[in-house]
């Protein structure tokens, strides 16, 4: 009796351990799920954010303009442009290569959104040129995202 008494708890506590388990990995994996919609949402709306302050800064308009008509861009070479106005256009790519790189954004998302103008920017001798020039002059690599996301972008197509 005893031993009969002593294997129905055994066996009540192994059902309660099982039962316990399969709980935790159901709340595990509608964690998990929850995490990723969250990441989801939270991406939409900072992509929302991006889109405000790059399609609805005047600034970025008039560069991006001045690309789509293949106009001169950086007042040195004849265009209306100062360097901090190219600084802010290709330190907005660079900053979302950075996000890219933390895994925040998605690549698929960035280049829908921007692949355009990246590819358009990256593609553009005059901002090789820029980018050169100021690797050379400040002696760093001041827009590797830029250029690593324009190097992507430029070699899948767009």
């Amino acid at each position: 009796m005893k031993k009969s008494k002593t294997a129905l708890i055994s066996l009540i506590f192994s059902g309660i351990t099982a039962f316990s388990a399969l709980a935790g990995l159901y709340l595990i994996y509608n964690a998990k799920n929850t995490l990723q919609e969250t990441k989801g949402y939270d991406q939409g709306n900072l992509i929302l954010n991006l889109n405000r302050d790059f399609f609805f800064n005047d600034k970025l308009t008039k560069i991006r303009t001045a690309f789509e008509y293949k106009n001169k861009l950086l007042t040195e070479n004849g265009g209306t442009f100062s360097d901090v106005e190219m600084d802010d256009y290709i330190g907005f790519f660079d900053t979302i290569s950075s996000l890219l790189d933390k895994h925040i954004l998605e690549y698929d998302l960035v280049d829908q959104e921007y692949g355009y103008y990246i590819k358009q920017a990256y593609d553009n001798k005059e901002v090789q040129d820029y980018v050169v020039w100021v690797n050379h002059t400040y002696g760093k690599n001041g827009y590797k995202g830029f250029e690593k996301l324009g190097m992507r972008i430029s070699k899948e197509g767009y």
